[in-house]
Parts: C-alpha cells; sequence; structure tokens
C-alpha cells in the first residue's frame, strides 16, 4: 500500500519525507489516486460507501431485496444490475425474516451462481444453494437464470409453503 502525503495535510512537527516532486504528485502517486477515486466511485454507486470492507473479495458488490410468497421463486431487485463481460461468478447470501414475523424464527441462504457466454449456445447460468438455515427448511433454494430475450442474468429465492419473507441479499462478485 502506497502512502500519499497530501500537501498541507502534515501536522507540525511530523518527520515525514516530502515528496521529490516539490509539491507536486508523481505519476505513480497520480496512479494511486486514480485507483483511490475509482474504488470510492464503485462504493458510491453500490450505496454502501459508508460500509466498512468485511470481505476479503474486496466488498459486497451487490445489495438487494425479495419478497417470497410460499414456494414461488421470488427476483432479487438488486441496486445495480448484474452485468457480466465474459461470465461471472457470484457468491449469494440471503437472509430472511417472515412477515408477520414468527418468534425467534428466521432464515438463511448461502449459494452460489454462474454466469458465462458458452460459444454456439449463448448466455447460460448455474447455481447451487450451499447451505440454509434452518437445515430441516429443505425448500429454501437461491437460484440463477438469464433472461430470455435480453441475456440478463438475474437471481432467484425459493421460499417456505405458507409464508411471506421478506430477504436481504448480498452478492460477491468475481468475473473473467
Amino acid at each position: 500500500m502506497k502512502r500519499i502525503t497530501l500537501p498541507g495535510s502534515e501536522a507540525k512537527g511530523e518527520s515525514e519525507t516530502q515528496a521529490a516532486g516539490g509539491g507536486r504528485f508523481t505519476a505513480d502517486e497520480w496512479g494511486a489516486l486514480g485507483e483511490v477515486a475509482a474504488w470510492w466511485r464503485n462504493r458510491l454507486a453500490s450505496g454502501d460507501s459508508a460500509v466498512p470492507l468485511e470481505s476479503h473479495f474486496g466488498g459486497v458488490d451487490g445489495r438487494g431485496t425479495a419478497r417470497t410468497s410460499g414456494l414461488t421463486p421470488a427476483l432479487v431487485t438488486l441496486a445495480r444490475p448484474l452485468l457480466p463481460g465474459r461470465g461471472a461468478a457470484l457468491l449469494v447470501v440471503a437472509l430472511g425474516v417472515p412477515d408477520p414475523p414468527v418468534v425467534g424464527e428466521v432464515y438463511s441462504l448461502v449459494g452460489l451462481g454462474h454466469f458465462y457466454d458458452a460459444p454456439g449456445s449463448g448466455w447460460l447460468s448455474r447455481y447451487a444453494t450451499l447451505g440454509r438455515a434452518p437445515a430441516s427448511t429443505t425448500s429454501t433454494e437461491l437460484r440463477t437464470a438469464v433472461v430470455l430475450g435480453s441475456g440478463a442474468p438475474v437471481i432467484q429465492l425459493v421460499g417456505v409453503a405458507g409464508l411471506n419473507i421478506d430477504w436481504t441479499v448480498e452478492v460477491y462478485r468475481l468475473e473473467i
């Protein structure tokens, strides 16, 4: 990590070495500042700039919500659409609360989703639900799909029979 000291930002008495550029940024420092600015633009675009990064993936790439009603799959509405370039691998974490709330009952899902452009076939998706809690609720599921016509990638959740569940979803993305 490169430390860049902005002119006038040092407290009196600090013994920091001055930049070799005589108050001007070097090309290397401009590059580092450009990366920081790009990172903040991405955080602001995803609407979570105040949230600390806690992931080794580099932070949450997308946040969204869904409301399942029984076993009918519900689309996850994300703040930013999922637009893979050549392909994307997603780690999805979903936390659900029944409506009306049931004392002590919440639902969790963790899953993987892949989107990729297969030569001759177009965009394909694959998914796997890796974990659910409570484990006895086997109907909850995470799915990924590609919308026919537009080719847009989407995430869907399946809930529990007879329950409405409000889900909060976080997506971590690795693009290829």
